[in-house]
Parts: C-alpha cells; structure tokens; sequence
C-alpha cells in the first residue's frame, strides 16, 4: 500500500512530503529525500536514453512506463548502489592485503628520531629554561590522552542522562568574578594626557597661537576668556570621544551569557563537527598555571572566526577563567556583536590612524589604558598575533602590537610577571569556507548580519569534520626578557658597508659566521620591523624594547606552529600536490601517508588522526569534497581500482593548497637545503644523472640566500637559534640518510694531509670544503624533487614578481595595478612551461614578495590617496640596473631531479 503511495505521487507531492519530514525529524531525512530524488532523475535520464538509441520510447500510460517508474526504478538504483559499495569495499580489501603483505616481507627497520616527543609540547628550554622544568609532562594513561570535549562526562542514571547539560550549566558550571574597569580607563593619567595635547593641538591649529606646556602657567594669566572657554570645549569634546571610543571598543564579559552560550553550543557544534578535541595534559597545565595567580595570556594562530568562540568554549567548561578577546571591528554587527561582546571580545580598528601621518592618540592611549586596567584587575587576555586570519593556510608574520602593551605593563611594574600561552588551532575543513576569491585578487567581503545569517545556515547544514585545539606550556614573560638581556639573543649579522659588486649591483655583505652572503639592497637578513599598518599598533618603544617584542612574537607564532597538529584534510592535500600532482592509485597514496607519518614524527608534530591510512584517505577525501580531488573508477591489468586524482586548475587547485600548506613547515628546511643544491647544478646532471659536485661554503651560502628570499613566508629559526646553525643541521641530514653524497677524492687528500700531524685532535680534521653530489639512486632523487615541490611554487610567484620589474623603470604604479601584472605574468609563465604550479598566483605570497624586495631596497612603496604607490628605487630605476635581481630570483626556480 505504501509503495503503491510513493508510486503515484506526482513532484509537488514529494517536495511538500520533504518538507513535512524535515519541520519533523530535521535536516537528515532531507538529505536522504534529495539523494533518492537526484538519483531517480540520473536513472531515469540513463533509461530514456537507452530508450532513445533503440529507437523505441514506452507510451506515456503504459504497463512498460509504470513498471519502470516504481519498481524498475527502485531496483536499478538499489543495485547500483550496492555494486558501487561492493566495488569500493573490494578495492579497499585489495589494498590492505598489499600492504599487509609487504610489511611481513619487508625486512625489519629500526627507526630513529632526533628526539621522542612527549604529550604536551614544552616551551623553549633556551630562552625559558626554569618554565620548562616546572611544567614538564607528567605520565599520561594510554588512550586517554586526547579528550572530545563535545562529550559530556557525567554521572549514570536516567535524570543525569537526558538533563546532563541543563545541570551541568546550572550546578557544576565554573563561575568566576569579571570585574568592570571602565570608571578607571577614563581616569587614567595616560588618557587625560592623551585628551589635552589633542585639544591644544587642535586649539594651536585653529587659531594659530603657541599654548605649549612650558607656557602654561605664563599664556593661562595672558588669554581671553574666549581662548579659555574654547579650550575647555575642546577638552570635553575629545573626552567626550574618548568616552565613545572606550564604550565601542569595551567588553561585557558576564557569567550568565556564558553559561547560555555554552549549553547552546553544546547543541549547534555536534551539527557541523564531529569533534572538538584537546589534549587532556595540556588543558591540565594550564589550570595548574591559572592557580599560580599571574594574567595568563592566549596567543592562539587565527583560521576561523569560529576561533574567537571554541577557545572561549574550551577554557570555560575545563574550569579556566574566560579571557578577553581582541576582535576586529568588523565583527560588531547588530546581534552578533552584542553577543561576541558578552563572552569577552573587545573590538579594535582596522585602522587605528585614519588620517596618513597623523597618530590618533585619544585612541591609542584608550586603547593602551584599556588594556593595561584588564591586567591590573586580573583579566586574562587573548588576541591573536597574527592579526588576520591566514589566507593560505601558512601562519602569518606576527604583529607586534598588543604584545608591545604586555611588555610596556610589565616594564613598569603595573603587572609582576604574566604567562604567555602560544596555542594551535586546526580544523579538518575551514568553517568560513575557502578564501579564493581573495587569492585570486578580488577585495574582501565586509561581514554584515545577513552574510553571518547565511554563514549560520551553511555551517548548520554543512559537515567540517574534527577540530583540535593544542596549547603550549606557558612560559614567564619576566624569564623570557631575562634571558633575552642575560643571552644577548639577538645575535644578528654584521652590516658593513655597502660596496659594488662586478656586476654593477649594489649589494651589502652579510657575515653568518665564517661564511658570506650578499643580497641586493639588505640592511640585515631576516629582520623587519613591526609593520606601522598593523591592526595592534600602539605607542612607539625603545628600539631595545622593539627588538624585544619582535623576538618573543615570532617565538610564539614558532612555538604554535610546533604545536598545532596535522589533520588528515592536511597530509592528504599535501601529498596530492607535491607527490601526486598527476594522480594516483589509492594503494601508492596510502603507503605515501604512512612514510609521511614518519616525517612528521620525527619533526617532533602532532599528528590530528589515527587508524588505517586508508580509512583516513577516504575520511579526507569526503571531507574534501569531489571539487578539489576526484575518485574515478580505474581498470588495470592487475584489477580494478580507485583513482585519486587533485583538480589542478584555478581556483580549485588554491583551495586545495590552503589545506596542504599547514604541512609546509615540515619539510621546509630540507626543501630549501634540496632547492639550493639543485639551482647550483647543471640542468644536465640533473637530467642525466652526471656527477657533478658543489661546495659546501657554496652551497651553505645559496641556503642562507633562499631563506633570505622567504623570510616573510616562513620563520625557519626561533630567535635564539642560529639559522646558519640550522643549515648546516639540515645539509648533515640530508648526508647521512644518503640523499647527498661526499666527494671522497676530496676527503682522503685532505685526510692525507691531516695525517702529517702527530696531535690525535689535527688528526682527526674535518675538511671545511667539503663537496657533494646528488645520489644516483631512483629513490633519492625521487626524494629530492618531492622537496624541491614544497617551496617551488612560492619561488615561481617570486620570479614572476621580479620579471615585472623592469616595467617599472620610470614610472609609478599603484598596488592593484602591480599585482594585476604580476598575476598576468604568472599565468603567461604557465602556459610557457617555465611554471608548473597553478598555485603560484595566489596573491598573499605575491604581496610578501614585494615586501621582500622593499626590505632589499629594490622597490619603495608610499601612500598616496589611501593607495599603495611602487616605484623602483634610483639605484635599480633602469632595465639594466635591475636585470640582476631578475635573474637572481629567477635562477632559484630551478629543475627537479628526474
């Protein structure tokens, strides 16, 4: 009778019973409607044309048409269905009895790390050694490491059962006190200060007379009472708007709204993510910190606008105090920002100086004070250092901002000590969707309550997998500057003069030890100030304190990235495009997914998934989505199997990088060492197998270059690390696991001439020329062009950057304009062949490029009209006088092994 039912009803009817279904039972049963519905129409799309090619058609009415429209129907699909199963189980089968098999017959290895990593990471044990010790890990049961924090343990029994939330939230939920500060900000010395020099700025500019401080006393008996009223006017005006200011930009932070949110929560998060996990250790330390009694500060990597709510969520239902957020202006939208603003944000300008060359210091002092009385009263404070949120799946250069404010509050004793708490967060797919459309050039979408209406929506009905939260161990700011001062930490490179080269370039030299480096234009490598644009600038230090603030931010933007973990999303994005780029076999990418599980290990990360590499590949690829990677049925003479190709074309293939890039840092080091070598050596060893061999100084010295080239897309070293150091680490690893090879001709006559001393030390002398050549071995070299994969795309967007150079020569052009031209010559590169990653336009590393070729005085940037203005510098202001930094940049892209 049922089926008789479903037969007859026409395609309003099963819209309306759809409809129906979901006001009752929700949004599943809907999918389930418009699986059944989508796949009757391709069925009954592949009959008719059948139907079509035997020249023949069921008359409409007839027994044929019926037959075909309910149980003919229902019985193709059925089958379908179950033959795409079975084939999918079979090929999953296949590939695990492979790789069974090949791990009996494999012989036994023994594998070795550089160091075990323990549960919670530690902080760094050369800057922070006293921190480090007192929070080391402590034993951990097995399997009980992680905790999903949807997951509400309680009690057994009927009531607790079904109500575990309501009294949760009611009786067990952790209040604390959130004191107000807002009386005090606005009687603060700094924003009285800050209130009258603007009026007497203004007051000056108006009517023209010199009111200074020193004058005071003698201009105050000499002025008019028209002078003194207006003055007084203006005083109360820019009080008034400093009023304004503190009371947009203040926080609500209360207990009932975050008790309200947190149960609401509860109910949304398991809509969209399957997990919120955190390492139970790592949550536990940070309790134990929050009992020491000293403001903890949360520098958590920015992904997600999610991020400002779950880090929130998390510390509040593990027994932590909520901390204050810094937000973007552009979340206070009606509704939504009323309710951001009750759990803890506290929005900042975009721009803080809307007037070019013109500091607002009403806000700058607002903003400063504001800050400084949260750590006074005992707020926690969390923003993220970062400033914006990644648009390539990197971690961002760090600004220094609000991190200048801690540091100044405890330079002047305001705070005794605060914990600086560096904090990964990760997620199998981003909640805000991918940012493509910005890659690609196009402005930003302004956030407004109808796009956070929608984006409510989607996410609702949408499915982003797990999400993981790791925290660092808190380490002591008063320790970290001590050492700073003690150590001597910034050890940076020498600048001499600068002198000209041969080649008619003006370069300044650079000593990293007893090795030399010259760049175009570089004052010093690796080191740029804080940006003068950033979200979080406040009043201008010291230059010690400057340097200071810069060392510990690009520490904790380090010491998070070392913390985040690697999410399936991440690993199988990556391989897809650095290994796979032209596809695969589920087989080859599952046995790719355990080498690289390896790597990972022994780069000391974390790892977001666990099980059978290929149930992870097939997590990953549903979460993916068939828009960035497509699985195809494929026909081989050993059988049937599954093909795992990546869509490689624009935009899909930035989606997709955004996802693999998290993973870059991994192998970054040895794909800089592997990238120098290969742009060192003929294009003919490197096809032909030929043995050519390249010094070690050389070779050391092209390393430091290229880490120059990407000193804004990575932070290859921590602050109190040499990165010389790191090289030479990294050459010696890639020797010893036999991807290089030593020139022993070379060795044993210097070995010889060793031999002529009687000292047992001159003895055993290690030459300083050593030199080395890529293995012969398939596998090798196979090895060294994956590596040489990882930063090639970022170098052809380089050298796309630098061949648009010599247009500049006489003329001025703004930022759109240059980046127009740049992504022009990216795409003419592709199709030449001289570029082989479709990546390489995205426009984040584009704009880091330039920055890289201000920081090396090749071009000089200005604002004008509120518009970024390029123009070449005198010295390279010529085709000719440029021509060398071109072929620089262009010879680092260099030809992979084959």
């Amino acid at each position: 009778m049922i089926s008789a039912i479903f037969t007859n009803m026409g395609l309003l009817e099963l819209v309306l019973l759809g409809a129906l279904l979901y006001w009752l039972f929700g949004k599943n049963v809907t999918r389930a409607m418009a699986d059944v519905l989508s796949s009757l129409q391709h069925i009954y799309q592949n009959w008719e044309r059948r139907c079509h090619q035997q020249g023949k058609r069921p008359a409409m009415g007839s027994g044929d048409e019926k037959q075909m429209s309910s149980l003919g129907l229902r019985a193709y699909a059925a089958a379908k269905r179950a033959a795409q199963r079975q084939f999918e189980e079979s090929a999953v089968t296949t590939v695990r009895e492979q790789q069974l098999y090949r791990a009996k017959s494999a012989p036994l290895v023994t594998l070795q790390f550089k160091s075990s990593r323990r549960a919670a990471p530690l902080c760094c044990s050369h800057c922070t050694p006293t921190s480090r010790e007192n929070g080391k890990s402590r034993p951990v049961v097995p399997g009980l490491e992680v905790r999903n924090i949807l997951r509400l343990q309680t009690e057994h029994g009927f009531v607790t059962s079904y109500f575990k939330h309501i009294i949760y939230h009611v009786w067990e939920f952790h209040a604390f006190p959130y004191p107000k500060i807002f009386s005090s900000v606005l009687k603060d010395e700094r924003v009285l200060q800050a209130v009258q020099k603007v009026a007497r700025m203004e007051m000056r500019e108006s009517t023209g007379s010199e009111l200074s401080s020193q004058e005071e006393d003698e201009e105050q008996k000499e002025e008019d009472e028209a002078t003194a009223s207006r003055l007084a006017e203006l005083i109360r005006k820019h009080h008034s708007r400093a009023y304004k200011v503190l009371k947009t930009m203040g926080s609500n932070l209360n207990d009932f709204l975050l008790r309200l949110t947190s149960y609401v929560l509860y109910k949304l998060l398991p809509m969209f993510l399957t997990r919120v996990v955190v390492n139970r250790e790592q949550v536990q330390r940070i309790k134990e910190a929050a009992d020491a009694g000293i403001p903890l500060i949360f520098l958590p990597n920015h992904r997600s606008h999610l991020d400002y709510i779950l880090m929130t969520f998390i510390l509040v239902n593990a027994g932590i105090k909520a901390p204050l957020v810094a937000a973007g202006d552009n979340l206070n939208i009606p509704l939504f920002g009323w309710l951001l603003r009750g759990l803890g944000a506290f929005y900042i300008k975009r721009k803080i100086d809307p007037t070019a060359g013109r500091k607002d210091l009403v806000y700058r002092a607002v903003l400063h004070t504001y800050m400084v009385e949260n750590l006074r009263a005992g707020h926690y404070v969390e923003f993220f250092i970062e400033g914006g949120r990644t648009r390539t799946g990197k971690a961002c250069m760090p600004k220094g901002g609000l991190l200048s404010v801690i540091v100044d509050t405890f330079m002047d004793g305001v705070v005794e000590d605060a914990l600086l708490v560096p904090v990964g967060i990760n997620y199998e797919k981003i909640v805000d969707g991918n940012f493509v459309r910005e890659q690609l050039g196009q402005p930003k979408v302004m956030e407004s309550f109808g796009s956070a209406i929608r984006s409510i929506w989607k996410t609702l009905n949408s499915s982003y997998g797990m999400m993981r939260v790791d925290f660092n161990q808190p380490f002591s700011l008063r320790e970290m500057i001590d050492s700073y001062h003690n150590h001597n930490l910034r050890s940076r490179a020498v600048t001499p003069d600068a002198t000209p080269t041969p080649d008619g370039l003006l370069h300044r030299s650079l000593s990293f030890g007893h090795y030399h480096v010259t760049v175009p234009g570089s004052k010093k490598l690796l080191h740029s100030p804080p940006s003068s644009s950033s979200l979080y600038g406040t009043d201008v230090v010291v230059e010690e304190q400057r340097h200071i603030v810069e060392d510990i931010a690009k520490h904790i933007v380090y010491d998070a990235i070392e913390a985040m973990s690697v999410m399936s999303t991440n690993a199988v994005a990556f391989l897809l495009l650095t290994k796979f780029r032209a596809g695969t076999n589920l087989e080859e990418l599952a046995q790719a997914l355990d080498d690289m599980r390896l790597d990972v290990r022994s780069a000391r990360l974390e790892l977001g998934f666990t099980g059978d590499s290929v149930d992870v590949i097939n997590h990953a690829l549903s979460i993916l989505g068939p828009g960035v990677v497509r699985r195809e049925r494929l026909t081989t003479p050993q059988g049937d199997t599954v093909a795992i190709k990546p869509v490689v074309m624009v935009p899909n293939v930035i989606e997709l990088s955004y996802y693999a890039n998290t993973c870059l840092n991994i192998y970054v080091r040895e794909a800089v060492a592997a990238t120098a070598l290969c742009s060192l050596l003929p294009e003919s060893t490197l096809e032909e197998e030929k043995e050519h061999f390249v010094g070690r100084d050389e070779l050391v010295s092209r390393c430091l270059e290229i880490c120059s080239v990407l000193q804004f897309e990575f932070i290859l070293a921590k602050p109190c690390q040499s990165l010389e150091t790191l090289v030479l680490d990294t050459i010696d690893d890639l020797q010893h696991k036999g991807y290089l090879e030593v020139d022993e001709s070379n060795f044993q006559r210097r070995r010889h001439f060793s031999d002529d001393f009687d000292s047992e030390e001159e003895a055993d002398f290690v030459p300083p020329h050593v030199c080395y050549s890529i293995n012969k071995g398939i596998e090798y070299r196979k090895r060294l062009g994956f590596l040489c994969s990882v930063v090639r795309p970022l170098l052809e967007g380089y050298a796309a950057c630098a061949t648009c150079l010599p247009s500049l020569a006489g003329q001025q052009v703004t930022e759109k304009q240059l980046l127009e031209r740049v992504t022009a010559e990216c795409d003419s590169q592709l199709r030449r062949g001289f570029a082989l990653f479709e990546e390489s336009r995205c426009i984040d590393p584009i704009r880091n490029a330039l920055r890289m070729l201000e920081k090396w005085e090749v071009l000089e940037c200005h604002s004008q009209d509120r518009l970024k203005v390029y123009y070449l510098r005198p010295d390279f202001d010529s085709e000719t006088a440029v021509a060398p930094v071109v072929n620089r940049l262009r010879s680092l892209v260099c030809s992979a092994p084959q």
